[in-house]
């Protein structure tokens, strides 16, 4: 839900139409063991201790969790489809996102988010996601030259509009203002 209402936020201010995902995407080989699975149940059950009340239906049975498939909604035919979380750390996510996108129409994928961790083999990820175009970050975390220089990364350098959060917030001076008539400088 938050998230969604973000999406329309920036769809707004941007004056676009928006899509939203919504689920899990997983490389096939992959078998991840996340804990959602219920533990299995003991081939002898102990004697249950009597309830101060009956139930009217039996309690089911544990069963296994099923994550939902990745599912898209609205359309990114023909459109730049920008992805945007908080924090882009392992980039294999991001470029299987990059081409569940591509595979629906998408023209150009971009990813973006403020902080950029990009660890481990980011680089070659980032390389080798042909459905990856580009990489928007901010410079809220320090990265490697090699990761600065990528041609597919764009880093945003924040350092002005921090300072000038810390100036008015030291002063009084509203920050509603701070981004308001906002230009690329």
């Amino acid at each position: 839900p938050s998230a969604t209402r973000r999406a329309t936020s920036y769809a707004e201010r941007l004056q676009v139409n928006f899509a939203v995902m919504h689920g899990e995407l997983k490389a096939e080989e992959e078998q991840e063991v996340d804990g959602r699975t219920s533990p299995p149940l003991p081939s002898v059950f102990p004697q249950p201790t009597p309830f101060a009340c009956s139930f009217p239906m039996p309690i089911p049975s544990i069963q296994q969790k099923i994550k939902p498939s990745l599912t898209l909604v609205g359309t990114v035919q023909d459109k730049v489809a920008i992805v945007l979380d908080d924090i882009i750390d392992d980039v294999e996510p991001w470029a299987l996102l990059a081409g569940f996108l591509k595979e629906r129409g998408a023209r150009r994928v971009v990813a973006m988010a403020p902080h950029g961790i990009l660890s481990g083999n980011a680089r070659q990820f980032i390389e080798q996601a042909s459905s990856l175009d580009r990489v928007v970050i901010t410079n809220t975390v320090p990265l490697s030259e090699e990761l600065r220089s990528h041609p597919k990364i764009s880093v945003v350098d924040v350092s002005k509009m921090f300072a000038e959060a810390i100036r008015r917030t030291h002063n009084g001076e509203s920050m509603s203002k701070l981004f308001t008539n906002v230009t690329e400088d």
